[in-house]
């Protein structure tokens, strides 16, 4: 989206200001950021090097969460910052869901992580842009899932009662499917690359 050239700009210019006068601004999905969005982050990153040798600036890694952010932004057609940090925090929130349902902790290098976060940033997109999922049929799959793996679905339904307690979002069975199978993966293979 050509808009980026106008806002990181604008962006850019506002930190190096802001880094003058010693301000910095904390960016609170930094750590998110940097882990569901990796190539948009690490693009983020140079364009911090590129900073600092052009103008012996050095900001911060948190700036490089705000950059991603603008990046992540013009890849998507018609949406907003507001609505890129909204799918970052869904999904911040729905793996502290999963971390507290399941007392358990993830590795993030593991294939099955990386596979969830990347379902979950699916769905957040779908939740927020107000695209659900086509199809709704797959009920009798559902409930062998739903028998086999209950800790996962129960887990499921926490998700699903958060998301549409604060987003007034209906979690679809299909997509209940979907993130039962992955929460299933995550909390059996965690860590089995």
């Amino acid at each position: 989206n050509d808009i980026i050239y106008v806002s990181l700009s604008d962006h850019i210019h506002a930190a190096i200001e802001r880094a003058k006068e010693g301000i910095y601004l904390p960016n609170t999905m930094n750590w998110e950021i940097a882990h569901y969005y990796e190539n948009e982050y690490a693009l983020a990153l140079k364009a911090l090097e590129m900073i600092r040798r052009k103008t012996g600036i050095e900001l911060k890694d948190d700036e490089a969460s705000f950059i991603a952010l603008h990046i992540i932004n013009s890849e998507k057609e018609n949406s907003s910052l507001e609505e890129t940090t909204k799918v970052a925090r869904i999904i911040r929130e729905i793996l502290k869901i999963v971390r507290n349902h399941l007392q358990k902790d993830f590795s993030n290098d593991s294939v099955h992580f990386y596979r969830f976060v990347t379902h979950i940033k699916f769905f957040a997109h779908r939740l927020v842009y107000d695209k659900p999922h086509n199809s709704d049929n797959n009920s009798e799959l559902l409930e062998i899932i739903k028998n086999k793996y209950q800790d996962s679905y129960h887990c499921v339904e926490a998700i699903s009662k958060m998301i549409y307690q604060k987003y007034n979002y209906r979690v679809l069975q299909e997509e209940k499917l979907y993130l039962t199978i992955h929460v299933h993966r995550l909390t059996y293979n965690n860590g089995n690359n």
